[in-house]
Formats: C-alpha cells, sequence, structure tokens
C-alpha cells in the first residue's frame, strides 16, 4: 500500500466539503425518496453550580428597649352567672286589711224612768214642753211615752233645739245649770233611742237664766224646725 501524506488527506477533504454541502441542498430528482434522518434535539444546558457564600451573615443586633413603667396587672371580670329561665310569677300578695283603732261609740244615754215621777208633756205652738218635778230629771212613764211618739212622727231632715231650765240662786249658778243639763239629756235620750240622729239634736242647759219666767221653772222646751220644701 503506498504511503499518503497526511497533508494531502486533509486537503482533500477539505475540498469535498463544498460538494456534499452542496449535494444536501439539492433537492432530490423526482420519483426519488430521500432519506431523511431523525436529528435529535441538543440537550439542555446544566444547572449552575449553586455558590456557597464566603462567610455566614450575621444575626442583627437588637438594642435594649429603654426602661419604662412596670406593667399593671388587668384582673379579667368575672364571668358572669349562667342565665337560669325566670319562673312564671306567683299569685299577686294582697295584704290584710289595716287595723285602724275607731273611736269607740258612745254608751247610750241612759235614761232615767220613774213611775209616779211628777210632770208631764203638752203641745206648745210649734213645739213641745215636758216639766219636771222639783229637783228631779227623772221622766215619768206617760212623759216617754208622748216623746216617742213625737219622735216617730218627724220627718227624716227635721233638728230639735231643747232648751231646759232649773231654779237656783244667784250665789251658786252652776247647781241650776248641772240640774237643767240631766233634764236635756234625759230628754234627748229618749229622741236618740227612736233613731234620731244626735248631730239633728241641740242642747241647751241654761238653768235659772232667762227666759226662766216664760214659763214654770221645772222644765224643758222643744224647738222643732222642718227641713224646707224642695223648690
Amino acid at each position: 500500500m503506498p504511503f499518503i501524506p497526511p497533508l494531502l488527506v486533509l486537503t482533500t477533504a477539505l475540498a469535498l466539503l463544498p460538494a456534499a454541502a452542496d449535494a444536501q441542498q439539492q433537492p432530490a430528482p423526482r420519483g426519488q425518496t430521500r432519506a431523511q434522518q431523525a436529528v435529535p434535539p441538543p440537550p439542555p444546558p446544566p444547572p449552575p453550580a449553586p455558590t456557597m457564600p464566603d462567610a455566614p451573615i450575621a444575626a442583627p443586633v437588637i438594642p435594649p428597649a429603654a426602661p419604662g413603667p412596670a406593667p399593671q396587672v388587668v384582673e379579667a371580670p368575672a364571668a358572669p352567672p349562667p342565665l337560669m329561665p325566670l319562673a312564671p310569677p306567683g299569685p299577686p300578695v294582697i295584704p290584710p286589711p289595716l287595723a285602724v283603732p275607731t273611736r269607740p261609740a258612745p254608751p247610750p244615754p241612759v235614761i232615767e224612768i220613774l213611775a209616779g215621777a211628777p210632770g208631764g208633756a203638752a203641745r206648745t205652738g210649734d213645739g213641745w214642753r215636758v216639766t219636771f218635778g222639783a229637783g228631779l230629771s227623772a221622766l215619768s212613764p206617760a212623759t216617754v211615752q208622748v216623746l216617742r211618739d213625737v219622735a216617730r212622727g218627724l220627718p227624716a231632715q227635721a233638728s230639735i233645739a231643747i232648751s231646759a231650765f232649773a231654779p237656783g240662786s244667784p250665789e251658786d249658778p252652776s247647781v241650776a245649770r248641772r240640774l237643767s243639763l240631766a233634764r236635756a239629756l234625759a230628754t234627748r235620750g229618749v229622741l236618740i233611742a227612736e233613731g234620731i240622729a244626735s248631730p239633728r239634736i241641740i242642747v241647751r242647759a241654761l238653768g235659772a237664766s232667762p227666759p226662766i219666767a216664760d214659763g214654770p221653772p221645772d222644765r224643758a222646751d222643744l224647738a222643732i224646725t222642718l227641713p224646707r220644701p224642695a223648690p
């Protein structure tokens, strides 16, 4: 085999490269197929190698906080008690009525009735006159019956004024006044017992005062005032 110098081989190869390129660019003749070779895609570039810092990063330095007031301890409010369902209201409690002390009713008047007592009752004009025995305030049964009939025949709103008299001495007029008061109260008691209200009866114990001379000294005059008729 003859010796071919390397320089000659390299020169021949370089001369054939343009011809091969022109042959690839020229279209293939009609009726002939050209084998196409799949060209694999180029591989991706390798990732860059991680770089390590030359020295570790120092931690940040936080300056100390300025001293301030001590924190206050605030107690948390107590939890409210659990809500309970309200019970239905009970029945209302009605307090008992207050016992208000009232003035006791006055005792019924004591009527002194003496059988055979002197005196009587007679009509005088628009009123009545009751007579008594000397020094007495007792009523006879006949006098009491007349006073009862008078009280039953009076209208509901009639008023009665009783003027009682009794003889006495000017040196001690109180004796005559006390006796005349007893006679007026005896007459008034009979009227009240028959249903006439006490405010409708006016009592006047005049004793030996005028007009004692207008009749017997031992007496009680009843003046009856009838109510005015309605207009």
